[in-house]
């Protein structure tokens, strides 16, 4: 798959400057307790408006503040540029992925095919009506939604019964375990790289497995991560999904039996693991 075209929004749309009537009116009606509303008391300089309904039959790269007083169709992706841009939808968004540093408000839903990722507490997230989307994934980010059909959502402010669907489901080429994988480590805290997740939308390369794992795998997973398993049992396992040797790998203590085993991986994700460890 090619490389994603991207643009801002004001290449592929018609935007006007925003006015204080603008920023009033949104003010006016955005929910009480809105937390995308600190961003518009500053008042318009910062905004630009787009006038009814947008489709837009490209992938969206922002380091804008929208605006839309309409229905927004994005044919493509959604990337605020780590936290450049802003974006206020008055009525529904449609798109394939979305991924976030920086604030969005949608308020009558959001549909997206493929990943909603908003990330980190610079800014927020917000949408009124139902989501739905393949995968939800806020990590470290203020913000809410309300869950229609969705394959899977993992929020680490949430207590969640789906921990390890995303497991499941996700690249696993998208989990490189900067950190140490510790004792206290549990499936909900194994998040994709953002940076990863960015970076490989706009290469146009997957970030889904083109089928998803079985089920079973999080039990393996389980064996891998916690350290009262036993080397007998990671041995029995470590021949199975590529997230496994590479979850031991990363694990902030490994027996020498674990480390002789895994050196003979031919996984340099692996290999890259250890020798992190391994460096003073």
């Amino acid at each position: 798959m090619p490389p994603l075209e991207q643009s801002e929004f004001s290449a592929v749309v018609p935007l006007r400057p925003a006015t204080q009537a603008d920023i009033d009116r949104v003010k006016a009606d955005l929910p009480p307790g809105t937390q995308a509303l600190y961003l518009l008391e500053s008042g318009p300089d910062s905004w630009r408006v787009a006038d009814g309904d947008v489709t837009i039959d490209a992938s969206i790269l922002s380091t804008e503040y929208v605006i839309v007083f309409g229905n927004l169709t994005i044919n493509g992706n959604y990337d605020d540029n780590s936290g450049d841009g802003a974006l206020v939808v008055m009525e529904s968004l449609s798109l394939e992925h979305c991924t976030s540093w920086g604030t969005v408000y949608v308020h009558a839903g959001m549909t997206a095919s493929g990943l909603v990722y908003a990330y980190y507490n610079d800014h927020t997230f917000e949408v009124d009506g139902k989501t739905n989307a393949r995968g939800v994934l806020f990590f470290d980010k203020a913000g809410h939604i309300n869950p229609g059909v969705v394959g899977f959502y993992l929020n680490d402010f949430d207590d969640h019964d789906q921990y390890g669907d995303h497991l499941l489901t996700l690249h696993p080429d998208l989990f490189v375990f900067g950190d140490y994988i510790e004792e206290s480590t549990k499936m909900h805290n194994l998040f994709p790289d953002f940076g990863l997740v960015r970076k490989r939308l706009q290469q146009g390369l997957p970030i889904f497995r083109a089928v998803p794992a079985p089920r079973e795998l999080l039990v393996d997973i389980e064996i891998a991560i916690d350290y009262s398993s036993s080397d007998n049992q990671i041995l029995a396992i470590l021949g199975g999904d590529v997230l496994l040797p590479r979850l031991v790998a990363a694990r902030d203590e490994l027996s020498d039996t674990m480390r002789t085993e895994l050196r003979t991986s031919a996984d340099p994700v692996v290999q890259r693991l250890l020798a992190a460890a391994e460096s003073p």
